[in-house]
């Protein structure tokens, strides 16, 4: 008994053997494995996606987007706070338990949400284009807007890749990357019946304006033919006994002669 009391009096303070040391380190073990909200931010931002900006690709984002659920840079974070979204810096601010939960949702994240708000991008045939970095505050502002405020992409579920460039997807859930083709309405196809023909006038006289026009005038009837007919050079057309005709050129001096 005598050595137990003296080896305890001889332990060091803070030993394990005494009770106040077994408290020591099971109250050093508590803070080893209860993770802090500030820890747990920046190991969610530690994650592959979140690694960069999810608006302008940036390296390294700082800051977290409370509203939509992503990391973001510097600058971007600047034109979120004028469309009044909620961010705070990592490092500069202190997080709560909720802000944590919020940032683990499934639908949070960088990745999760660039595949909802960019399902429906098309970069071969959209016009604007994807910013690559921060350099151009005014097109980050625009590129925000379309995305974020105008919902010009967005759609419910997602859909596309979760980058902030290339995000492409169908509107109805078919292959990725390949752009929707445009449906073109046929029209209806024309009756192949020959139209029919017009129906002639009546012929009118030009000359009567106010009578109506009437109806065409019978055909007139040929002439009746001549009994005789002159010789082209003097001869009779007809035979001996009948009336001579005279001849062209001579025919009226032989009469005076014979009378």
């Amino acid at each position: 008994h005598n050595q137990k009391l003296s080896s305890t009096m001889l332990a060091k303070p803070g030993a394990a053997g005494t009770s106040s040391g077994r408290l020591r380190a099971t109250a050093s073990s508590r803070r080893k494995t209860a993770e802090s909200p500030d820890d747990a931010i920046r190991k969610i931002s530690k994650q592959p996606a979140n690694k960069r900006c999810a608006d302008c690709s940036g390296k390294l984002p700082t800051q977290v987007n409370l509203t939509h659920g992503t990391f973001v840079c510097m600058s971007c974070s600047g034109i979120h706070r004028e469309f009044s979204a909620r961010v705070k810096g990592i490092g500069a601010s202190s997080f709560t338990e909720e802000e944590v939960q919020r940032m683990r949702q499934p639908g949070a994240g960088n990745e999760a949400v660039n595949a909802e708000y960019m399902a429906r991008y098309s970069p071969s045939t959209e016009r604007l284009k994807a910013p690559t970095d921060n350099s151009d505050q005014q097109l980050l502002r625009v590129w925000i807007r379309r995305k974020y405020v105008d919902k010009a992409w967005h759609q419910p579920g997602g859909g596309g890749d979760g980058t902030a460039g290339g995000a492409v997807a169908s509107g109805g859930g078919g292959a990725r990357g390949q752009p929707q083709p445009t449906v073109v309405k046929i029209p209806g196809k024309k009756s192949s019946a020959a139209p029919a023909a017009p129906v002639a006038a009546p012929p009118s006289d030009l000359l009567d304006f106010g009578a109506a026009p009437s109806a065409p005038a019978p055909a007139a009837p040929a002439p009746a033919a001549a009994p005789s007919s002159w010789d082209a050079f003097g001869g009779s057309s007809g035979g001996g006994g009948g009336a001579t005709n005279a001849d062209a050129f001579g025919g009226q001096q032989q009469q005076q002669q014979q009378q």
